[in-house]
């Protein structure tokens, strides 16, 4: 089925992060094609879950309370009332490939900094979308950034259209356009990786605000160009690792470069 170019772009970015739709979400997925107001999304996807989705567990007389979580289980706390893991993913990701979409139809209006786009993509789904996460996460033996510096980290990395154009200000010439912008987008994304400031959709955050970034300058991204696990292996390549206690950007340089391309040849 040929879908709205946003709606692929959103579902490529999806497909890295593990998540593609099943035949069940076809319907909604038309409507994110026609560009259905976002109040019209919601109620389709919200009505997609039988009623056993959103009875909540009988908590546990010692279970403790953990930020972001409904309490005495794994599933995060969220603005669907949805208590299944498996529903919230499928809704989450449904919301926010409509989310974005609406941002790649739109991109003069669409927010300028990550968090901006993270609040945007997220905001139907969790009341922190946007919010620095409170909590310490970690992810294949990987520590992200502490807890306490996450904003002071994540305030530089805020813009990158801003990081691309300083990029490009500075090339010799005899780099290409293409090139300059896949790798300022590949050193902000590395960076932004290691902060992780959200506590869920990064990696959809920081895709959709490296594509309109690049879109900004002229260039584009298509992310059907590489796989997941050659992105999620970039991710964990880049990590501070120690001996070494910096990021590293050389596999997500490839990766951008892979995906980078002039958008008059875009198809």
């Amino acid at each position: 089925m040929t879908r709205h170019p946003a709606t692929s772009a959103m579902l490529a970015i999806s497909a890295l992060e593990g998540w593609r739709p099943e035949e069940d979400d076809d319907e909604i997925l038309d409507l994110v094609d026609s560009a259905a107001p976002g109040r019209l999304i919601r109620l389709h996807v919200r009505n997609a879950f039988p009623p056993e989705a959103t009875r909540r567990p009988r908590p546990r007389i010692l279970a403790r309370r953990t930020p972001y979580l409904i309490r005495g289980t794994s599933v995060l706390e969220n603005s669907l009332g949805l208590t299944s893991a498996r529903a919230l993913g499928r809704a989450e990701a449904l919301l926010a490939v409509a989310a974005g979409a609406r941002l790649l139809r739109d991109p003069a209006h669409a927010p300028r900094t990550v968090s901006g786009v993270h609040a945007a993509l997220f905001c139907d789904v969790y009341p922190w979308a946007g919010l620095p996460r409170i909590v310490g996460l970690s992810k294949q033996g990987s520590a992200f950034a502490p807890t306490a510096r996450v904003a002071m980290m994540t305030a530089p990395l805020e813009n990158p259209a801003d990081l691309v154009a300083d990029a490009l200000s500075s090339a010799s010439g005899t780099a290409s356009r293409t090139t300059t912008v896949a790798i300022a987008l590949a050193n902000w994304y590395a960076r932004f990786n290691y902060v992780h400031p959200f506590r869920e959709g990064n990696g959809r955050a920081a895709a959709v605000a490296a594509l309109l970034a690049a879109r900004a300058h002229g260039v584009d991204l298509d992310f059907t160009r590489t796989d997941r696990g050659s992105w999620v292996q970039a991710a964990v390549s880049s990590m501070p690792v120690p001996p070494r206690r910096s990021v590293d950007p050389t596999a997500h340089r490839f990766e951008f470069l892979r995906v980078t391309m002039d958008r008059s040849v875009t198809p």
